[in-house]
C-alpha cells in the first residue's frame, strides 16, 4: 500500500467537523504503523480550516480550489477528487460517514474502481493489510473485512474513533490544486444553511422522541436535551408528523448515530429505528408499554409516561 493517506475533511461554521478530526486521528495512527504521511484534503480556500487540520495531525494539507466551491455537488466533488488521486496516488482514503462523505466515497470508489468500506466502526493495519469492521443488519452482526487494493477507501462512523488532541505547534505545508469545472448531471443552484442546532450524527448525547411523544412532548425533550448539552433526535413517524425536521431522523432511512447516551422516549423500537442506534454506548428507554421492542435494546428501561418522567428528570438535573 502506498504510504500516503488522504483524509477527506468537511467544515462546519469555519472549523473541521468532529468526525473529520476523528478521521485525522485514525490516519495518524495508521501512518505511525506504516511509516506513511497524512495529507488532509480541504475543499476550498479556508486557511483556518487548513491550519486546524495540521493541528490535528496532518503532515500537509491539500486545498482543492474552485471559483464556485460553494455550489459543487457530491458527484462533481468526486470527479475533482479523481484528479487529485491520480496526481498524488494515495494508498488509503478516509472520510467521515456523513451523508456527504458516504456519497463522495461511493462515487470515488466507482470512478477509480477501488475497494470501499462504509460506516466503519473499527480499523487496524495488520500483516500488511487493512482490516476493518462494520455493523450490519441493525447491529445483529459485525462484518470483518480485509481490503485489498490501492487506494483503499473508508468512511468512518462518527464517535467510533478517538479524537486527537490539538497541537499548538502546527508545522506542515499547505498546497493548492486548482481544479477545472466538471460536467455533472446534478447542478447545485443554492444552499440554505441549517438552523443553529447540534448535528445528531456527531452528538455524544441524544434525547430522541417517537410518535408517542406528541408535538408537546418534543418541547419537553428539547428542554432536557439543552440541559444535557445534547441533541434531539426523532423516529420516522415523528418526522412524518412534522414535529421535527428530517435531518433529526434516526434510523435506517435517517442517520446512523453512535452517542455515549441515547435516551429514547415514546419510541416503540421498530427494527428500522434500532438499526440507527446499534453502536450507541448506553440506551435508556422510556415507554408506557412494557412489551415495547425498544426495551430489548435498552440498557435501562423505565415503564411510565414520558410526559411525567421527562419534566421530572429535567427538574432533577
Amino acid at each position: 500500500m502506498n504510504n500516503t493517506i488522504f483524509i477527506l475533511t468537511e467544515g462546519e461554521q469555519g472549523s473541521l467537523r468532529k468526525v473529520s478530526r476523528e478521521a485525522l486521528g485514525l490516519g495518524r495512527t495508521i501512518a505511525g504503523e506504516t511509516g506513511g504521511e497524512v495529507l488532509a484534503v480541504v475543499f476550498g480556500q479556508d486557511r483556518d480550516q487548513a491550519e486546524e487540520a495540521l493541528g490535528y495531525g496532518a503532515d500537509a494539507v491539500l486545498c482543492l480550489t474552485r471559483h464556485d466551491a460553494d455550489r459543487v455537488s457530491g458527484e462533481e466533488l468526486a470527479l475533482c477528487l479523481e484528479k487529485a488521486v491520480e496526481q498524488y496516488r494515495p494508498g488509503l482514503i478516509i472520510s467521515g460517514a456523513s451523508s456527504r462523505g458516504r456519497e463522495m466515497c461511493a462515487r470515488l470508489a466507482a470512478g477509480i474502481k477501488a475497494p470501499l468500506a462504509q460506516d466503519v466502526s473499527a480499523c487496524v493495519f495488520q500483516e500488511a493489510a487493512l482490516k476493518v469492521s462494520r455493523p450490519m443488519y441493525g447491529g445483529r452482526v459485525v462484518a470483518h473485512l480485509t481490503l485489498k487494493g490501492s487506494p483503499n477507501i473508508l468512511s468512518i462512523r462518527p464517535n467510533a474513533f478517538l479524537e486527537p488532541s490539538l497541537k499548538e505547534d502546527r508545522t506542515g505545508e499547505i498546497w493548492s490544486l486548482d481544479l477545472e469545472a466538471q460536467k455533472p448531471r446534478l447542478k447545485v443552484l443554492d444552499k440554505i444553511p441549517q438552523q443553529d442546532r447540534a448535528d445528531i450524527a456527531e452528538a455524544e448525547i441524544i434525547v430522541a422522541g417517537g410518535y408517542g411523544a406528541g408535538e408537546e412532548g418534543f418541547r419537553s425533550l428539547q428542554i432536557l436535551a439543552d440541559k444535557l448539552q445534547g441533541a434531539v433526535g426523532a423516529s420516522r413517524s415523528a418526522v412524518d408528523a412534522g414535529w421535527r425536521p428530517v435531518q433529526d431522523q434516526v434510523g435506517q432511512t435517517g442517520k446512523v448515530v453512535s452517542p455515549k447516551l441515547y435516551l429514547a422516549c415514546g419510541i416503540s423500537g421498530a427494527i428500522q429505528h434500532v438499526t440507527g442506534i446499534s453502536t450507541a454506548k448506553t440506551v435508556v428507554a422510556v415507554n408506557k408499554d412494557p412489551q415495547a421492542p425498544i426495551f430489548a435494546k435498552a440498557d435501562l428501561g423505565l415503564v411510565g409516561d414520558l410526559h411525567q418522567i421527562v419534566p421530572l428528570l429535567t427538574k432533577m438535573l
